[in-house]
């Protein structure tokens, strides 16, 4: 039995919907959904998802709150969302946000328009992308619907234990970074090679997703980044990176150059994205770089997403990293010269 099943006793109900669930591969040019027991929705929605819940409960559990109202209400969000788990798991009906909000109110339009062409909506049988939005958004539900915990993080600790396990690697882009900063020294031949290393170091910075992480004991990547990158390459599907450089080498008529970042999450992820933004502004492939928000899940994703506050509190952090001495150099640009969370990043497409 796992820990999820002591947890929210789910065995018997899980293997109950095992009669609506295919096994098989996703067909090709169809969406990830958790019915195909061989896709990685059905791995989310049956792993990730409880995994998430049952460290979150634990995490509740443990955190000490002074509150006696707040102690109360701590133990009806865990009981709403050993409920939630449930639903999960025996493959209920998607309902609608409890809530009044801006955002409540867009999600429960999204979800009508749903139900409207998709009858079943419910959990392994919806976009499995659409269903993990949905699943922070019923977790802000639960927090928000309380009187003492509506700005409570669940993940904090989380969020902070990745930060300091990220250390070292971080330390070791930033000297990749500030190694490259004589522009005098750099022909087009090596810049675009540390583009495309650059991009690569970005995109793999995924890896230090809290979500995929959650159950690790360490999520501490140690190795050399421009190793790594090296030996990941086969796992990248597509790669346009040539189309991605000439674009950004077209001549714009005087007009700025802007490139436009949607945040990642926070720490690491962020760390990389900003150090690609500092390569782009520093060779002048751009001439400003916005990081916008994710305002259509801001909130459902309070815990794993970061906002304005936490992109100035991460770069704060990195200038009292211990060791961090070489990045003194390029951090504070970063918070002059890159235009940080003015706007938002509005989607209601999954």
């Amino acid at each position: 039995m796992t820990h999820t099943e002591q947890l929210f006793g789910t065995t018997n109900k899980t293997i109950s919907i095992s009669n609506q669930l295919l096994d098989q591969n996703t067909p090709i040019n169809e969406p990830l959904m958790g019915k195909y027991t061989k896709s990685f929705g059905y791995h989310t929605l049956l792993r990730r998802m409880p995994d998430i819940f049952s460290v979150v409960i634990n995490l509740l559990k443990t955190d000490p709150i002074e509150s006696p109202f707040a102690q109360t209400e701590r133990d009806q969000v865990v009981e709403k969302l050993k409920i939630l788990l449930t639903d999960i798991l025996t493959n209920e009906s998607l309902r609608k946000i409890d809530g009044t909000s801006k955002l409540s109110i867009m999600w429960n339009e999204i979800l009508d328009e749903k139900f409207n062409t998709n009858k079943t909506g419910t959990w392994f049988e919806t976009e499995w992308l659409f269903a993990e939005n949905y699943m922070y958004m019923r977790i802000q539900e639960a927090i928000e619907n309380t009187k003492n915990m509506q700005n409570y993080d669940l993940f904090k600790q989380l969020k902070d234990k990745a930060f300091g396990e990220s250390e070292n690697t971080m330390i070791a882009i930033a000297k990749f970074l500030l190694t490259r900063h004589n522009k005098d020294e750099v022909n087009t031949t090596k810049l675009k090679l540390y583009f495309e290393q650059m991009i690569k170091i970005s995109l793999w910075g995924n890896r230090f997703d809290l979500s995929l992480n959650i159950r690790n004991k360490s999520t501490n990547f140690s190795e050399d980044p421009l190793e790594a990158i090296v030996s990941l390459d086969k796992y990248i599907l597509a790669n346009d990176i040539d189309d991605i450089w000439n674009t950004l080498n077209v001549p714009h008529n005087n007009a700025p150059k802007r490139i436009d970042i949607i945040m990642d999450n926070s720490a690491y992820e962020l760390f990389t994205d900003l150090c690609l933004a500092d390569f782009f502004i520093t060779y002048g492939l751009a001439d400003v770089v916005v990081f916008h928000k994710k305002n259509v899940l801001q909130k459902s994703f309070k815990q794993l997403e970061i906002g304005g506050i936490f992109f100035t509190k991460l770069v704060n952090l990195l200038l009292n990293v211990r060791n961090f001495g070489l990045c003194l150099t390029i951090i504070p640009k970063w918070l002059l010269k890159i235009l940080s969370c003015t706007k938002n990043y509005l989607s209601p497409n999954y």
